[in-house]
């Protein structure tokens, strides 16, 4: 198929078009859902909050959610500049202007549109996460100690981002015409090590993961996992490092042999009932191999997107389309990588836009599967409470549009995922408790385990 400089043009102007009427209507959405469920609070999580308070996270959520809609806007507003307005082939010229070496002009090329899209999104990421949460009470730091903090943090992070943009461009020029297929292979290594390099040998094996000496939990742990075809080398507990940041427990280990590392903030709040439906949920993943469905789907969705920038680095009409001169870019020698990749940071995310909920919508479907086999093996309950103890999020609004948090929500929110459970158990699909020959009382399940008297020698 020949595709022509104006078939790109159009296509991300239609592109950027639905971005912004989508997210629009996505927002309106959201802000009715908000303030129409902001007069009662979610079964289940009536202890946690009040009517008042329910409502002011719906207020709060509906002002949130218009202040994200701003940066909508700014996206789709940066992508039309740096295209069609000129602004890659601004920066690539001046880039070659200062470098005979065309894979030098394409570092810096990127360099250039990383530096001045973490300064253009700076005073927006500040109205989002200080000026509106300032309003409403929920920001005790300082302005001034805000703002230092997190300008230095973009400032450390855009400096750390040269040198891996150095190393993955000689990479990638050394790969030739290719270079589109080690950027995959990078990619699908990155999502192997994320999510199963370092549950088998890496962040859950250091010293920092302390023994429970419980006796009556690790029973309980030991024979929910003999029952599931598993064997338990070893139960501790740590501090949840801050990549795994949807995490409560993980089953470390491959095959068979797992080591159940629960984290510290979970250990705390969670009784022991409550602590096994959160192991059963993984076990969930792992009988129904979620994650290597999610390293599927991701590398799949990556694989569209390094196969369409690979072919854009052959063809002038790419770099014309999205409004990079060609003389700046393709007639230079090389690869093209980095000037592509220039193309990515600005219009990739309004152009592949619509894979955001699809990719979404499994990695959520595999968390409503893995409740529904945890709540089929403890109990929905147990579940249930776990999810509402460990919701911390009560600023905002405990019903999202289901809609809105399919395209912005790589997770159901925690309200969807009890009243999911609780639909289930309503259908019959689910019980809502299970007894087990020696559990404990009521009275005794109640009760916090024993992990809360444990001294940590780390903060939790």
């Amino acid at each position: 198929m020949h595709v022509t400089p104006s078939t790109l043009e159009h296509v991300l102007i239609i592109a950027a078009t639905g971005f912004v009427l989508v997210e629009s209507l996505l927002a309106a959405f959201h802000t009715h859902a908000a303030e129409r469920a902001g007069e009662s609070v979610p079964e289940r999580f009536e202890r946690k909050l009040s009517d008042a308070a329910h409502l002011k996270a719906a207020q709060f959520t509906s002002e949130l959610t218009q202040a994200n809609l701003i940066r909508v806007y700014l996206s789709a507003f940066f992508a039309i500049l740096m295209t069609f307005g000129g602004g890659l082939t601004l920066l690539a010229s001046f880039a070659s202007s200062l470098t005979q070496r065309p894979a030098v002009a394409e570092w810096l090329l990127l360099a250039f549109v990383t530096a001045l899209l973490a300064f253009i999104d700076f005073p927006f990421h500040w109205y989002e996460n200080f000026r509106v949460r300032e309003r409403y009470g929920y920001m005790r730091e300082e302005r001034s100690a805000w703002i230092a903090k997190n300008a230095k943090a973009t400032f450390a992070g855009w400096l750390i981002e040269l040198p891996l943009i150095a190393l993955l461009l000689a990479l990638f020029e050394s790969a030739g015409d290719d270079w589109w297929i080690a950027a995959w292979a990078v990619w699908i290594a990155w999502l192997l090590w994320r999510w199963k390099f370092t549950a088998m040998k890496g962040l859950f094996w250091g010293r920092r993961a302390k023994r429970i000496d419980d006796p009556e939990l690790r029973r309980l742990v030991a024979e929910l996992l003999a029952d599931q075809g598993f064997e338990m080398l070893d139960l501790c507990i740590m501090t949840k490092p801050a990549s795994w940041k949807h995490s409560h427990v993980v089953l470390a280990g491959f095959g068979r042999e797992r080591r159940v590392v629960v984290f510290a903030h979970a250990a705390s709040k969670l009784n022991h009932r409550e602590i096994l439906g959160l192991i059963a949920h993984d076990i969930g993943h792992l009988k129904h191999f979620h994650a290597w469905v999610r390293i599927f789907v991701y590398a799949a969705a990556g694989w569209l997107v390094c196969r369409f920038a690979g072919w854009g680095s052959e063809h002038s009409a790419f770099f014309e389309g999205f409004g990079l001169s060609p003389w700046v870019s393709y007639y230079l020698d090389g690869s093209h990588a980095g000037f592509v990749a220039a193309v990515a940071i600005v219009a990739f995310p309004v152009l592949f836009y619509p894979l955001q909920p699809i990719v979404n919508g499994f990695a959520r479907a595999m968390q409503y599967d893995a409740d529904t086999y945890a709540a089929k093996l403890v109990g929905a309950d147990a579940v249930m409470e776990a999810l509402v103890k460990l919701h911390r999020d009560y600023a905002t609004t405990l019903t999202p549009s289901r809609l809105y948090s399919l395209f912005h929500y790589s997770r159901p929110h925690a309200g969807m995922r009890v009243a999911r459970l609780l639909s289930l158990v309503e259908s019959g699909r689910v019980p809502l408790h299970i007894s087990k020959e020696g559990e404990k009382t009521a009275a005794e399940q109640s009760e916090v385990t024993t992990l809360r008297g444990i001294n940590y020698p780390w903060p939790s």
